[in-house]
């Protein structure tokens, strides 16, 4: 079983990495359990190479330190099985995530109206 703090951080990854990154992440990410000492620190020097942003490439830090403590069992492939779903997964919730504006205002009776259309419908009758 997979610790949450793992899977969080996977989450977190995946919805905050674009697309195009991913295919490199990966290469760069099966690299790292099969570093010697000497070139320990490698990964690091390619990430900063492919990665410009630096909340990005802090929470790949991050993300690369738990698994590797936490689940270094588990190969870059399926790292990347696991980012493609919960990339396409937050790309399915993006499109049927709806936003409606409610507009709270008082009528001129005082009383309160929380429906947007006939609020904003009186307003534009002003």
């Amino acid at each position: 079983m997979f610790k949450p703090i793992f899977v969080d951080a996977l989450k977190g990854l995946a919805l905050s990495l674009p697309d195009r990154l991913l295919p490199e992440l990966i290469k760069i990410m099966a690299m790292i359990p099969n570093q010697d000492k000497d070139r320990s620190d490698y990964w690091k020097y390619l990430l900063s190479q492919k990665v410009t942003s630096q909340e990005l490439r802090d929470r790949l830090y991050k993300f690369i330190a738990i698994w590797q403590e936490l689940h270094p069992e588990v190969s870059a492939e399926a790292l990347h099985l696991a980012l493609l779903a919960a990339m396409e997964l937050g790309r399915e919730l993006q499109k049927s995530y709806e936003v409606q504006p409610i507009w709270t205002m008082p009528d001129h009776a005082g009383e309160w109206n929380r429906q947007t259309e006939p609020t904003i419908l009186e307003l534009i009758h002003q």
